[in-house]
């Protein structure tokens, strides 16, 4: 008993030769994920006599697969069964990547650019493509993974008022998929951080007042949505999310109750 597969895209064709049993219905295939795991019959009728052959349409892309097959006898009985061959159908599942774009940055400050990214098999890699804008020369940096989430992190000495340009590669052994690219590549604004007015002076007038606490409590309510240095001095305790404690925070400063802004 003879058994051999052939792969093409995301189907698996097994086929078969035999000539130790002569009175015969049929055939049975089967399957299983691993080895020395649980076989799962996948035809759901037997294979006539004759037909030597049978073609897998429900394989997951790019996972390994075992398959064996049984001669059926006239009585309905199975044989032994054949030997296992192993085979993989092509993965042309591409992965799959999320990014928020970052649009502003600061000299001397680091960025981090981020994704979420996941895969039928798993992500391979996942690399960070970024340069200065007007520069030709584009760096690399291998981003860096917890669960489904990748982070690369450009040093802040790297940027210059000119703008950085960047863009993402997500890899699965086969295939690659991108969040911008070498021709379309994010932009990020970046600006010398010493022009931005300190914390706690949301609206950047100089002067810490209750005007600017209350435009903290308007963008958490979804009243009006902040620009990226107005978000920037809201946020007391440099988490990303603002909080009406940062508010009260601003309000205990200006009546005296605290001396620092500092969370």
């Amino acid at each position: 008993m003879n058994i051999w597969s052939e792969v093409s895209g995301d189907e698996v064709t097994i086929s078969w030769y035999q000539d130790d049993y002569d009175t015969l219905m049929g055939y049975n295939v089967y399957r299983s994920s691993e080895k020395d795991g649980n076989f799962v019959r996948l035809n759901n009728n037997i294979i006539p006599a004759g037909v030597n052959s049978y073609t897998d349409c429900d394989a997951e892309p790019g996972i390994s697969y075992w398959y064996t097959y049984t001669v059926v006898m006239s009585d309905f009985s199975e044989s032994k069964p054949a030997g296992k061959i192993i085979a993989t159908p092509l993965d042309t599942i591409s992965p799959s990547i999320y990014h928020t774009p970052l649009n502003q940055g600061y000299i001397d400050n680091n960025l981090v650019i981020s994704c979420t990214a996941n895969d039928n098999i798993g992500v391979k890699s996942a690399f960070l493509y970024y340069r200065s804008t007007g520069s030709n020369e584009w760096k690399i940096i291998q981003m860096l993974r917890q669960n489904d989430k990748y982070s690369g992190t450009i040093y802040g000495n790297e940027l210059s008022l000119d703008g950085l340009e960047y863009y993402i590669e997500v890899f699965d052994g086969v295939n690659i998929v991108s969040k911008g690219t070498s021709a379309e590549p994010y932009y990020v604004v970046i600006k010398d951080a010493s022009t931005i007015s300190r914390r706690g002076d949301v609206d950047g007038d100089g002067t810490i007042t209750t005007r600017d606490a209350l435009m903290i409590m308007k963008s958490i309510n979804g009243d009006i949505i902040l620009t990226d240095d107005q978000f920037i001095r809201a946020d007391l305790n440099e988490d990303g999310v603002l909080s009406s404690s940062e508010a009260l925070r601003i309000l205990q400063y200006i009546n005296g109750k605290v001396t620092t802004l500092t969370m």
